[in-house]
């Protein structure tokens, strides 16, 4: 997992070849956008292959929401907001990028701790 913190459209430098050692891998700026009715989106981590990046977006009035994004899919939400209507941050997601940790509020003013895997949540 290799640490980032971009706003506004969220700006994400991947090494171009994996497993190459840093001095020799190629950097490559990719704009991550955002999502329809999103202010701005942040991005947290990235794996260690530089193909799936966390974060979160901000819509108007700030409520804000987990995303992932890899180069297939673009930029998804993490979770139903039907379902699961309160803010969201992913922070962490591991160096595979199969599993995803973040936090959530659980009700109002309540912080709960989140795992995500194979597109399931699960609160600690």
């Amino acid at each position: 997992m290799n640490r980032v913190s971009r706003s506004a459209g969220a700006l994400v430098a991947t090494l171009a070849a994996a497993g190459a050692s840093p001095a020799r891998a190629q950097v490559e700026f990719v704009p991550l956008g955002t999502l329809p009715g999103s202010d701005y989106a942040t991005a947290i981590a990235v794996s260690d292959d530089g193909q799936t990046v966390v974060g979160w977006v901000a819509t108007a009035g700030e409520l804000t929401r987990s995303f992932r994004w890899t180069p297939s899919e673009g930029m998804t939400l993490l979770g139903d907001p039907r379902h699961y209507p309160f803010p969201s941050h992913a922070w962490d997601v591991s160096g595979d990028g199969a599993v995803i940790t973040g936090m959530a509020y659980g009700q109002p003013d309540v912080l709960v701790g989140f795992r995500m895997d194979r597109g399931r949540a699960h609160l600690l």
